[in-house]
C-alpha cells in the first residue's frame, strides 16, 4: 500500500521537527512490554549493514531510528514483534533503521537546528524539510528512498485490513 504522507507533521508546518523521545527502561527496553527498542543493534549495523560510525555515536541514533520506524509504521512492528514478521520485512526494517541512524548522524547539525532559514547580504537559505531527496513524514525528516523501502513491508499503510495482510 502506498501512503504518501509527505508534508504532514505534528505542527502542520511541514518542517522537520525533532521527534520526542519516549522514556526508556534501565534495561534497554521501552518500559511497556519489555521489548527491545532497537530493531538493528550495533553488531547488525557494523557487520551485516557495513556501517562505519563508531558504536557510542550510532547507538542513540539506532534507538531513535527504531522509534521513528515505529511512528512511520503506526506502532505495528512493536505491537506484533519484529520476530513475527517475515524475513524480508525484518531485513528491510533493520536496513531502514541503519540508514535512518546514519542519516541522522551525518545531518545532525541541520536536523537538530531550530533555525529554519537565514539571510546574508541578499542571499537566503530556507530549510523546509522537503526536497527531491528528503521528505517529512509524520514529523520525521528522512530520505525518500528509505521511506519507499519501508513502505515495501506493507506496514506503512493506513488501512487496517491491508497491513494485517502483510503479517505472515
Amino acid at each position: 500500500c502506498s501512503s504518501d504522507l509527505s508534508g504532514l507533521s505534528p505542527s502542520g508546518s511541514g518542517k522537520c521537527q525533532p521527534e520526542s523521545q519516549a522514556p526508556e527502561g534501565t534495561d534497554g527496553t521501552d518500559g511497556r512490554k519489555g521489548r527491545q527498542v532497537m530493531y538493528a543493534n550495533y553488531e547488525y549495523y557494523s557487520g551485516t549493514y557495513g556501517g562505519t560510525v563508531p558504536e557510542p555515536d550510532i547507538l542513540p541514533r539506532l534507538r531513535q531510528a527504531a522509534r521513528d520506524v515505529d511512528t512511520l509504521t503506526f506502532g505495528r512492528i512493536h505491537a506484533v514483534g519484529l520476530e513475527n514478521l517475515s524475513a524480508y520485512q525484518q531485513e528491510i526494517i533493520q536496513e531502514c533503521c541503519c540508514q535512518l541512524a546514519e542519516f541522522a548522524h551525518e545531518n545532525a547539525d541541520v536536523l537538530e537546528s531550530i533555525v529554519s532559514g537565514y539571510s546574508i547580504n541578499g542571499a537566503s537559505l530556507t530549510l523546509s524539510g522537503s526536497s527531491t531527496a528528503v521528505e517529512t513524514v509524520s514529523g520525521i525528516c528522512l530520505p525518500r528512498a528509505v521511506y519507499r523501502n519501508l513502505c515495501q513491508t506493507g506496514l506503512c499503510c493506513r488501512s487496517e485490513t491491508r497491513w494485517r495482510d502483510a503479517i505472515p
